[in-house]
């Protein structure tokens, strides 16, 4: 799916803001890097340690199935399907917001692994939505290997003149470069947001991805 940069950007800085928030307070589990939490759940299986490593391998079921729900999201509602993603990921994470509020209230702590999935859930929901920006192919959670085309291309800009396939590399680093920024930036408030008000801090990414919804659609 062909995303504009600027769209791309709010998306990747949505993200980047929930998986610091699950981070933070789920005690280091990721909600959309399951790179790490794949890691993480092989060292924990090697030292016997059972009851962690249940949610950090929990999470990574959910979020795959996230996306799957996603893609089929997408290929059913067709040109609304971008829309229909951005407000299902929007409303999901407005219930978890609301959900914490009322746990907070009756003192309850029963559910909150239940958040955790819920947010797993939504950041693999999200991923469908940024395929491409104008011609190159982007992860929207994806990192690493961002990361990884980002020093390919600077490295074909510097062998190739800029040129690799007929296109010029400046559109690639410019791009690449603006998502991985987006999420850093994302995962710095989200990480802020979650220190001061815990999971009713997603109430904000919340906002924003209906917002996208309503304006895509």
């Amino acid at each position: 799916m062909r995303t504009s940069l600027l769209l791309s950007i709010v998306i990747a800085a949505a993200a980047g803001y929930v998986d610091a928030t699950g981070f933070l307070l789920y005690s280091g589990v990721y909600v959309s890097f399951m790179s790490g939490n794949s890691t993480r759940a092989a060292v924990l299986v090697g030292r016997g340690d059972w009851q962690q490593v249940a949610p950090v391998i929990g999470v990574i079921p959910t979020f795959v199935l996230g996306a799957a729900i996603g893609t089929v999201m997408i290929g059913i509602f067709k040109r609304l399907g971008q829309a229909m993603v951005l407000l299902t990921a929007g409303i999901a994470l407005a219930v978890v917001a609301a959900l914490e509020v009322y746990w907070q209230s009756v003192r309850s702590n029963d559910m909150r692994l239940g958040l955790l999935f819920g947010l797993a859930a939504t950041m693999g929901l999200l991923n469908p939505t940024v395929r491409r920006v104008d011609r190159v192919s982007v992860a929207l959670t994806y990192v690493t290997g961002t990361l990884a085309k980002l020093g390919t291309a600077i490295g074909l800009k510097i062998t190739n003149g800029g040129k690799s396939d007929g296109g010029d590399q400046s559109e690639t680093i410019l791009i690449l470069t603006s998502m991985w920024f987006a999420l850093f930036f994302g995962a710095i408030c989200g990480g802020l947001a979650a220190a001061l008000y815990g999971l009713r801090c997603t109430i904000a990414p919340a906002i924003v991805l209906i917002v996208l919804g309503l304006c895509v659609g």
